[in-house]
């Protein structure tokens, strides 16, 4: 379970109190639309609106100049390429642009990139290929901003290039008929916060010369789908978009969608963002991570039920397999990590294998980081060649850590949060060294991540009407995520197995009883025991079944230990930060020197419990009395000396104490000297 320092919003009770009376709110609702800046009954009233307004498409640059070429080529019978990108954004952008153009006459390819043989974007093999078809107008959708060179070899071949895009924008725009991109400076359309599908949308609408909403009427849910999926803020038209989509999928005619909806078993008449996000997306997603896209596209785009059934039921084994080959990975990486345990003590991790495959090592990536609060890069190693991906933590960069070893790198790219690369296999080496020597010299720590919490509540605060007033606030996604609260100084009455990997935790908190649900840890990984006292963070819902109506259903995000300081998480960014630099470390060290009586207790607690070094909420707990900071450090300095050793116990990684045979001075620890100040 995660281990997050919980930021929560700052409320004025007041104004809580007023939307209480002014919109006849109970507590939750109005609390979570005061924590989100909704905080006057005129905002929230506009927020829950269904009164959206779009802007026009031709706000956006170019978009008269895209039209234009289109239509044209709509009316001079040229043939027309749509080529989009392999994630469900790039899908569902190609599958409306697409319908869209056959269905006003014209003669019109789709094309998809593949991640294995070509890669992202735009190439120039995927050009030749559609000369072959005469085609003499490409679209990009979801892609094209950066493909300068692409774009300019198809002018060479007479193809005209539209770039409908909303990725960054680079220094240098590619010399296209138009380039529709609302991230371009000299943009001035209104909402710059579109997925490449709601681009595309636009871009339809503008052909067609209507609004964009007249456009949602026919494409709705393949902009819902695509926004969702791409993590795109869901405020302001993208909210709509989601909006009017998850409505119309109970009415749509796309055979394929609701195929792999009945496959998911999922029930079209209560859709929510949700369940794009967690049950469509991955199986829309892995025809181009495990084979080729364009069996997601055919999905999409296929009017024949027999067909659609058939593809849905492909794409979910795809996603099986996809899913399988994860948990292969990463069971791979662990037991390397078991080989080699110091990988977890570095800054970042960074991992390699033998054909790891590169459609999911983005994942694995992310599984690191939830697990270890650092962050990560896994690199598969394939005739000679590495392929890298990683994903970091808020607070390190880590497209700059890549850039710093640019000189050795072939392609790379991406942003602060997620980037990946190419490499020679024999500087495999030479790279992580790069990387940790940036961390030294740049790295000032990686703070734990934050979990966002709207309110905290009492258990009394609950109840099924207060729950449904929730709902008004959906759709969750994106910078409107499903509502979490946090319960204070809550006793644990009784812990039980649900199932085979989960548990259900009773708790009792001010005279009041709930029971929640903890996905994917068992009662024996729980770091709590009945009689803690706990603080616990939460979603509300209400079940609904055939046996059952009406049930509170609370699931359980995170617990953490009730008292713990706002310097136990201080401590803990700064022990982060000394093992990034050590000898350049700059920070408060009195934080997380430990002393020798820290050492002494950590040590002494070991001897009675075995604990995973790694799971930060296990140490707080078990070394309580200290700050978590001054305890991480202890268990480096113990560990230095040989006095405890690392163990694999199920999916942790603990500490357990070694027998030894002399007395061991402190200063001979290269931690213990240097947070001590002996050098």
């Amino acid at each position: 379970m995660a281990f997050r320092r919980w930021n929560a919003a700052k409320i004025n009770q007041d104004k809580v109190n007023k939307l209480c009376e002014e919109m006849k709110l109970q507590k939750l609702a109005a609390s979570v639309l005061a924590a989100r800046g909704y905080d006057t009954s005129q905002a929230a009233t506009a927020f829950l609106s269904d009164q959206t307004e779009f802007s026009s498409p031709f706000e956006l640059k170019d978009m008269d100049k895209a039209a234009n070429r289109i239509n044209k080529a709509i009316e001079n019978e040229e043939v027309i390429a749509v080529f989009g990108d392999y994630d469900v954004d790039g899908v569902t952008s190609t599958a409306l642009m697409y319908q869209y153009l056959l269905g006003s006459g014209a003669k019109v390819v789709c094309s998809l990139p593949t991640r294995e043989s070509t890669g992202y974007g735009l190439s120039n093999e995927a050009i030749d290929n559609m000369k072959r078809y005469d085609v003499s107008l490409i679209i990009t959708v979801d892609n094209g901003i950066s493909a300068n060179g692409e774009i300019e070899y198809a002018r060479s071949l007479g193809i005209d290039t539209v770039v409908c895009d909303h990725h960054q924008v680079p220094d240098v725009l590619p010399n296209a008929v138009a380039v529709v991109d609302p991230l371009r400076k000299d943009d001035e359309g209104a909402f710059k916060e579109l997925a490449g599908v709601g681009v595309a949308l636009k871009l339809a609408a503008a052909c067609e010369g209507c609004g964009v909403e007249e456009m949602l009427d026919y494409y709705s849910v393949f902009a819902a789908i695509g926004t969702v999926s791409d993590i795109m803020p869901l405020i302001g038209e993208n909210r709509e978009i989601v909006k009017r989509g998850l409505a119309a999928v109970p009415e749509c005619d796309n055979a394929g969608l609701l195929s792999l909806c009945e496959e998911a078993g999922l029930d079209v008449n209560a859709l929510a963002a949700t369940n794009i996000a967690f049950a469509l997306a991955p199986r829309i997603n892995a025809a181009g991570r495990m084979g080729n896209a364009a069996l997601a596209l055919r999905l999409l785009i296929t009017d024949n039920v027999d067909e659609a059934r058939t593809v849905a039921k492909e794409l979910c084994e795809l996603n099986k397999t996809r899913q399988q080959t994860e948990q292969e990975i990463t069971k791979l990486i662990e037991n390397k990590i078991d080989e080699n345990p110091s990988v977890l003590n570095e800054p970042i991790i960074i991992v390699s294998g033998e054909n790891f495959h590169s459609g999911v090592i983005g994942i694995v990536c992310s599984r690191l980081v939830e697990k270890y609060s650092k962050p990560a890069i896994v690199i598969s190693v394939e005739n000679g060649e590495a392929k890298g991906s990683g994903r970091s933590v808020k607070g390190f960069s880590l497209y700059k850590a890549i850039c710093s070893c640019k000189d050795m790198l072939g392609k790379f790219g991406g942003h602060d949060m997620a980037a990946g690369f190419m490499l020679n296999a024999d500087r495999i080496d030479d790279f992580k060294k790069a990387v940790f020597e940036y961390c030294a010299n740049n790295c000032e720590g990686m703070k734990l991540p934050e979990l966002r919490v709207d309110a905290y509540i009492d258990f009394a605060d609950v109840s099924q009407q207060a729950i449904n007033e929730l709902s008004a606030l959906a759709p969750f996604g994106c910078a409107n995520e499903e509502p979490i609260f946090a319960v204070k100084d809550a006793e644990i009455t009784a812990i039980a197995l649900m199932g085979e990997r989960h548990c259900k935790i009773t708790f009792k908190q001010k005279g009041v009883t709930f029971s929640g649900a903890l996905f994917s840890t068992t009662p024996s990984e729980l770091v709590f025991a009945v009689g803690d006292r706990v603080d616990i963070a939460l979603n509300l819902s209400i079940y609904e079944s055939t046996n059952q109506k009406g049930v509170v259903s609370i699931k359980i995000k995170e617990i953490m230990r009730s008292g713990a300081s706002p310097e136990d998480f201080e401590s803990i960014d700064l022990y982060r930060a000394f093992c990034c630099q050590r000898e350049k470390f700059g920070g408060d060290k009195g934080l997380i020197a430990p002393s020798r009586e820290n050492v002494a207790y950590v040590y002494r607690k070991l001897k009675t419990k075995d604990v995973d070094r790694y799971d930060y909420n296990a140490v707080n707990v078990e070394f309580c009395d200290i700050l978590t900071g001054k305890a991480l450090a202890s268990l480096d300095v113990l560990e230095e000396l040989s006095l405890i050793k690392t163990k694999r116990q199920g999916a942790a990684r603990v500490l357990t104490v070694c027998e030894s045979e002399r007395k061991r001075d402190l200063n001979e620890s290269d931690t213990f000297r240097i947070l001590n100040g002996e050098h």
